[in-house]
This record gives C-alpha cells, sequence and structure tokens, in this order.
C-alpha cells in the first residue's frame, strides 16, 4: 500500500500522513507512543502491534513489529513507497541493536527493497536513557546502521527517551523530525 496521505483543506491543506514506527518486542513502542498522546501508562503493556496513535492534526503513528523473518517480509510490503519512519530502540540491549541492524539492512539494502533511504526521513528513538547500562543515543543510531556512512537518510533525528522525559523527548523527537 502506499504512503496514507489525504489533504485536509479546513486544516490550511495540512497533510495527513501515517508514520510507521518499527522496533523489538519489549524496546517501549507502546509506551512511548501512548504518553505522548497523554494515555495512562498502568504497567506493562502487552505488546502491542497493529496500533495506531494519532500524535498531531496532520500525523499518526503506526506501530509495527520487528522481529521473525516472516513479520520482515509482511513489514517490508507494508513499506513500500514510505518516505518517513521511526525506529524504536532499546539502548540496554546490545543484541537488540544486532538485530534491529539486520533488519534495517534487509530494508533498505536489500536487493529487493525499492526505498531509497536518501528520500527517507528517519527518526530513531532510544529508549531506556534512564538505565545505568544504556547506550547513548548517538552510538545506538550508529549500532543500528545509521552512521552517516552506510545508511545516510535525507533526514536523521536521533533522541533519547527515559521513564522521567518520555513525553518531553518524544514529542521533541517528533517535532524535529517531522514538525
Amino acid at each position: 500500500p502506499r504512503e496514507k496521505s489525504t489533504v485536509d483543506n479546513s486544516m490550511g491543506g495540512k497533510q495527513s500522513v501515517a508514520v510507521p514506527a518499527l522496533g523489538l518486542s519489549g524496546s517501549g513502542k507502546s509506551l512511548l507512543f501512548s504518553t505522548m498522546i497523554g494515555k495512562p501508562f498502568d504497567g506493562k503493556y502487552p505488546g502491542i502491534h497493529g496500533e495506531s496513535y494519532k500524535l498531531q492534526q496532520q500525523h499518526t503513528v503506526e506501530i509495527l513489529p520487528l522481529g521473525v523473518k516472516k513479520a520482515v517480509m509482511l513489514a517490508s510490503n507494508h513499506l513500500r513507497n514510505r518516505t518517513n519512519f521511526v525506529f524504536v530502540v532499546d539502548s540496554t540491549d546490545p543484541k537488540g541493536m544486532v538485530d534491529v541492524s539486520q533488519l534495517i539492512d534487509m530494508f533498505f539494502t536489500d536487493e529487493r527493497s525499492d526505498i531509497d533511504i536518501s528520500t527517507c526521513t528517519v527518526l530513531v528513538y532510544t529508549t531506556k536513557q534512564d538505565k545505568e547500562s544504556a547506550v547513548a543515543p548517538e552510538e545506538v543510531a550508529k549500532s543500528v546502521g545509521f552512521d552517516g556512512e552506510r545508511l545516510v537518510p535525507k533526514k536523521l533525528v536521533v533522541q533519547g527517551t527515559s521513564m522521567v522525559t518520555l513525553k518531553e523527548d518524544g514529542e521533541k523527537g517528533w517535532a524535529d523530525a517531522f514538525g
């Protein structure tokens, strides 16, 4: 499917764009986006897949899981013709960063992929920055492939988040990337 895009003339001609948010299970996708819209957090999220959140009048984020190859192929079909991407990466999970790096390679460099990274805006949220074992946001972005050499998007925004500053950091990263 093509990127969802509709013009709403009552909003001064602003486009409504659905942005896929991808991350491994447990990376903090659901918590991040539900917090950004003011939905109360009352414990562990069950790993919401396919959930959509209306973030601003012109943006919706679609939560997509990453993981097994079958899901990768389904997701890559869903991602065709997209130019905006969000990756949510647990900054305390080195193995997860390797897995995300391999999946990102599949999306952007696989011969079957038709996504041109140089035309894309990419927002990388690095979650759990309040943990002692957290890797700095810029290092997380490099470790998953956005190192300025291998994968170079048109625009890259890297935003660290923690349980303490989740809403503010999430909104800042979103505004910097897509605002």
